[in-house]
């Protein structure tokens, strides 16, 4: 920021709760760091990467809106997966994340990275699908999901559709070209909806397999 690469707005937030409640005003301030056209130039000059593969904001009112605290967790989770992989002697990882896609634009759909297609107009998009394989030459494969707020029934009918597409398909792992049986990630950052959801699978007939805890991590 103080090189002028980087700048920052303010973005305020209205929890789902107040919402509810017909509180509209803003509950809670974040700052949205974002790169500056001067910060993608230094990047194409200083680093390998070219203008295209750089996404930053081009206007000052752009605002990541409701969507907001759930992607920047997932950049963390980016972050530490990309670390875990490094520190633990892995190579060759891969990370694929959702995108959104602008009904109203005159431009092409874009699909997500992530997106798998279920025949029809039936469709799953994970959050992220990541690969790596460890220091001792094994792949592994990661279906994650992140979980932001404290809807219960919408994570686990969540994890319900993923978990058939893991027990049923090879979606997953042929989207990310890794043959390794593929084991579901999942993160919340309310502790509350993550033992809710942890009671239900542990309760529910769908998930009674052998060997979930292998295939299902929280």
């Amino acid at each position: 920021m103080k090189y002028g690469l980087a700048n920052r707005q303010i973005h305020s937030s209205v929890s789902e709760n107040a919402k509810r409640k017909g509180f509209l005003q803003a509950t809670r301030n974040e700052f949205l760091r974002h790169l500056t056209k001067k910060g993608v130039d230094f990047l194409c000059n200083n680093t390998e990467l070219e203008i295209e593969e750089i996404r930053y904001s081009k206007k000052l009112s752009k605002r990541l809106k409701n969507d907001y605290f759930h992607r920047v967790s997932t950049i963390f989770i980016h972050i530490s997966f990309e670390k875990r992989v490094e520190e633990s002697g892995g190579s060759n990882s891969k990370f694929l994340m959702y995108y959104d896609s602008d009904k109203k634009s005159t431009k092409a759909r874009f699909d997500a990275e992530t997106r798998l297609s279920l025949g029809g107009e039936k469709h799953f998009t994970p959050d992220v699908i990541c690969s790596y394989v460890d220091a001792q030459g094994v792949p592994h494969v990661y279906c994650l999901e992140v979980y932001n707020g404290n809807k219960l029934g919408y994570v686990t009918k969540q994890l319900e559709k993923l978990f058939w597409i893991l027990d049923n398909t090879r979606l997953i792992e042929n989207r990310i070209g890794v043959d390794a049986v593929p084991r579901i990630l999942v993160t919340f950052d309310n502790e509350a909806l993550k033992k809710k959801t942890m009671e239900y699978i542990q309760a529910s007939a769908v998930f009674q397999v052998e060997g979930i805890e292998e295939l299902m991590l929280f």
